[in-house]
């Protein structure tokens, strides 16, 4: 299968997207990594804090079709209900 320039450059920015988002998460969600920093509360804060800056940085660069991106209103007090509340992953109105 032959796909032109443009399908393959999407492809690659989807990608770099998809693995940028899973790369973040396995960071400061999964403890993958023994990175000592990321056990502080105030790095965690600022891990947690960037979420929607690098969400949308990685968003603006792949191809994929976003829906009510304005729904997120509502407070979140552990880190994984942050991470997923700032990911789109959870909708907050039904939660």
């Amino acid at each position: 299968m032959n796909i032109g320039p443009i399908e393959k450059t999407r492809l690659q920015l989807n990608m770099v997207s998809a693995v940028g988002k899973l790369f973040y998460a396995f960071v400061w969600q999964e403890q993958i990594f023994d990175i000592p920093f990321i056990q502080d509360p105030e790095a965690n804060a600022n891990g947690a804090d960037m979420i929607a800056t690098v969400n949308n940085f990685l968003n603006g660069i792949n191809s994929f079709e976003y829906y009510e991106q304005n729904f997120q209103v509502c407070q979140t007090i552990i880190a994984i209900a942050t991470y997923m509340f700032k990911t789109n992953m959870v909708d907050c109105r039904t939660a």
